[in-house]
């Protein structure tokens, strides 16, 4: 038990981490409108680590966050690379 506690909480640290220098490279707005893709990430990482399949229905409803965080990116006038990875890290750490 505790050594998954130290686990769970060295990824705790890291997305906490990742968020505040996110936060220091892009506008919080972005932030937060790329943390909302979230699902997108459990999905993936859940069949990726769990071999869960999902269904077609929940496929589909990730395209209209795919396209929507895709349009976000290319207009957002305070994009920076490494504050994107670092908030796309955010949701992966949070899994």
């Amino acid at each position: 038990v505790f050594q998954d506690m130290i686990l769970i909480g060295a990824f705790r640290c890291v997305t906490v981490v990742l968020g505040l220098i996110a936060l220091k490279h892009i506008a919080v707005s972005f932030v937060a409108t790329i943390k909302s893709s979230s699902p997108l990430f459990t999905v993936i990482i859940s069949r990726i680590m769990l071999g869960e399949k999902t269904g077609i229905w929940t496929k589909f409803s990730m395209v209209p966050i795919t396209i929507g965080l895709g349009l976000c990116s290319s207009f957002e006038l305070s994009f920076n690379v490494f504050g994107f990875l670092c908030a796309l890290g955010t949701n992966i750490f949070e899994w």
